[in-house]
């Protein structure tokens, strides 16, 4: 990282910009936030207080005045995509909230105009930088621990993320329910750890509005066959939990913020070990923070973000299959469980 520090502006100064990108760049002493753009000019300003910020505030990215180097895209799902273009277009590389856009046409849009104009586009999926989630994926890939049998993940509370907007209550304009809001991080996991998977199933109690309770279902058909499935709900709570069948035994992530797994071996159910791969000391820094970094650092260097457009396209065409694929829970349902 040069001398210089990487000056972003974040565009959107809702909920995920309060609890998470606007405290990452403050906790950064690689990148200066500049300036926030949101059409609630108060809102933003009020952000910036709460804060003791004395940056920029506009309600609109043409009037923005401090001159930037990148800018963290925050804004409801339904505008990631038309925010981001407008962006690399004027050669601005974006790091772009989760999802990378609402549809598949969308998604490669993005990619197409990253692609046309040489800048960087980075997908927030900010658990790919946890220790667990890399030690997941290095165990699995790896095949260190055997090949892969099935994998379940659970996840859920009460009513789930709240943003100020309540854009989340209109499915179009967050491109989903559950599955979006609280999956979208482990669909881009799965892709990750294995790639596509051959068929999906999804049911939920959508009821043809955004559903809030939902399993999703997954099967892959290669040298050894495996499945999956996922839980997802915001009806009641269900603590984050991953578990990984192998030959050999089992990967467990309780958290996709930790910093390491465990593994409990088939052929001795007494013992368990703490998987992580070898570093040196801890990373102090918090998931959002490493994510702004490695932006900055790509653009910077001119290379591939941890997460790059093409992950995102790959994300959301991941959850459209699913949601064509879907029928409805039904009587299956009993009390929030499936």
């Amino acid at each position: 990282m040069s001398q210089e520090k990487f000056r972003v502006i974040i565009v959107g100064a809702g909920a995920i910009a309060r609890v998470a990108h606007v405290p990452a760049a403050i906790a950064s002493p690689w990148v200066e936030l500049v300036g926030i753009v949101d059409p609630d000019t108060n809102r933003a300003r009020s952000l910036c207080a709460d804060y003791g910020l004395d940056i920029a505030v506009t309600g609109d990215l043409n009037n923005m005045v401090e001159s930037f180097d990148g800018a963290v895209i925050a804004t409801p799902n339904d505008l990631h995509a038309s925010v981001a273009i407008e962006l690399l277009q004027n050669d601005i590389p974006v790091l772009v909230e989760k999802p990378l856009a609402t549809t598949v046409d969308e998604a490669e849009a993005v990619v197409s105009a990253a692609r046309r104009h040489g800048k960087v586009c980075a997908v927030g999926y900010h658990t790919r930088h946890s220790g667990a989630c890399q030690s997941l994926r290095y165990a699995v890939t790896s095949g260190h621990f055997g090949e892969t049998v099935a994998f379940a993940h659970q996840d859920g509370s009460r009513g789930g993320w709240s943003p100020l907007s309540g854009y989340n209550l209109d499915v179009k304009r967050a491109g989903g329910g559950v599955l979006v809001s609280t999956g979208t991080h482990f669909l881009d996991r799965i892709l990750w750890l294995w790639g596509t998977p051959s068929s999906v199933d999804l049911r939920d109690n959508a009821g043809g509005g955004p559903e809030s309770h939902c399993i999703a279902r997954f099967s892959y058909e290669s040298s050894t066959a495996f499945s999956g499935s996922a839980f997802f709900s915001k009806l009641v709570g269900l603590p984050e939990n991953t578990v990984v069948e192998t030959t050999e035994g089992h990967l467990i992530m309780a958290s996709d913020a930790a910093e390491s797994v465990l593994f409990r071996p088939r052929k001795d159910q007494a013992l368990e070990y703490a998987v992580r791969k070898r570093a040196g000391d801890p990373d102090p820094r918090g998931l959002y923070q490493r994510q702004l970094e490695d932006f900055a650092l790509a653009c910077l260097n001119n290379t591939e973000p941890g997460v790059n457009a093409e992950a995102g396209v790959e994300s959301v065409r991941l959850a459209t299959r699913l949601y064509a694929a879907r029928r409805p829970i039904d009587g299956e349902c009993r009390d929030g469980v499936i």
